[in-house]
């Protein structure tokens, strides 16, 4: 016997060889002789099907089980004489649901037919466990073209489909997460044309997807704002990175932060579209806006204050740091420095010295500066 058969060609050899020793039942020798054949014959076609790791049986046309590989066999648990003469739909593959041996038995109708059927399809092994596999059916005819077996076959997918799974569920969640953003987020192709927009975005235009998809930028926004948006967008195109930049609606007056960050393909490295996420930052600008004018209102406040009142005043930081001392406070220093035999500048940093340390000990009494014993004395010699 050659190797490198076809399935075909050893079921077709294998039924050749039976029809042979029918014939031949009148001659001792030669019938003798054709089953030794036949055992070869069996020998090799089991021994070829059972080194394939795929799922393979050979069944009379009504679906009766001529043979099964070792592969599904060992996966189930069960032994070749579990199932031959069985119909392959009544099989302990299938017992699991009725729906399943239904499908199987119609598989075995239709391609008993002389037709090719190919699905995806649960099994069940050993202990009840079922595994997904891809199934095929194929009929194998004899020279007349009359259907003389079918062969399914089939291949564990289980992984697959797991990864599959986990693939959408992972979709579903990142869907999910986007259609749940209070962000408005869509993305763009090189054209400017919408490819996706999420509930947030399709709320603010007041349109259904489909009325979004595919439409250009410009359809929503004006001819100046989409020049402006197309600059950025070009930029992202050319240098693949992102960008983020404050935007502020024409359309009523809020702000929005815009993140553009490129859609790369992994096999040219080119940029095919860009995702952009503008998330609300109004009520951020208001309040930022409302400290500033609050800010600039007390500073202009304490201006005036330091302009007008009569009396020397100190300003100091948190830390205790000399922050602003009004023009009254300097005409003080200036004018009691040579009374008290100080420099204006000695004079200062004495007086800031003490008012630190009485806010330090929270010690509010009147400051009280000694003259200078020191510089009276030596101007005395210096006069003499």
């Amino acid at each position: 016997m050659k190797a490198g058969k076809t399935k075909e060609q050893l079921i077709n050899e294998l039924a050749a060889l039976r029809r042979r020793i029918t014939e031949l039942e009148t001659s001792t020798t030669e019938r003798k002789q054709a089953e030794e054949t036949l055992r070869d014959s069996e020998q090799f076609f089991s021994g070829t099907l059972n080194d394939m790791l795929t799922f393979v049986a050979v069944l009379e046309p009504d679906g009766k089980v001529i043979f099964a590989n070792d592969t599904p066999l060992n996966a189930a648990g069960i032994k070749l004489e579990d199932v031959i003469g069985k119909m392959f739909y009544d099989t302990y593959w299938w017992a699991y649901s009725k729906e399943a041996k239904n499908k199987v038995k119609s598989d075995i109708e239709t391609c008993a037919s002389g037709k090719t059927l190919h699905s995806q399809i649960k099994v069940q092994m050993a202990d009840g466990e079922l595994i997904w596999v891809d199934f095929s059916m194929h009929p194998i005819c004899d020279e007349e073209g009359k259907v003389k077996y079918v062969v399914p076959e089939g291949r564990d997918i289980t992984d697959r489909k797991k990864a599959e799974k986990a693939l959408r569920d992972s979709k579903e969640q990142y869907r999910s997460l986007i259609e749940s953003s209070e962000d408005h987020i869509y993305l763009i192709d090189g054209n400017l044309n919408y490819l996706y927009a999420n509930e947030k975005l399709l709320s603010r235009y007041g349109k259904p997807l489909e009325e979004v998809i595919g439409q250009n930028y410009s359809k929503f926004h004006s001819l100046e704002v989409t020049k402006e948006f197309s600059t950025k967008f070009g930029y992202i195109f050319e240098s693949g990175n992102p960008l983020t930049y404050v935007h502020k609606s024409r359309r009523d007056g809020k702000y929005f932060i815009r993140t553009l960050s490129p859609v790369i393909d992994k096999t040219t490295g080119k940029t095919t579209a860009v995702t952009v996420i503008s998330k609300d930052i109004t009520e951020r600008k208001q309040i930022e806006e409302t400290r500033r004018k609050t800010e600039e209102h007390f500073r202009k406040v304490i201006e005036n204050i330091f302009k007008f009142v009569p009396e020397g005043l100190l300003v100091f930081t948190d830390k205790i740091n000399l922050f602003k001392q009004n023009k009254a406070f300097q005409n003080i220093v200036k004018e009691y420095a040579n009374k008290l035999n100080y420099t204006e500048r000695e004079l200062a940093e004495i007086i800031i010295e003490q008012v630190k340390n009485r806010i330090i000990n929270e010690d509010y009494a009147d400051i009280r500066i000694p003259e200078n014993k020191d510089r009276e004395t030596k101007n005395k010699q210096n006069n003499f």
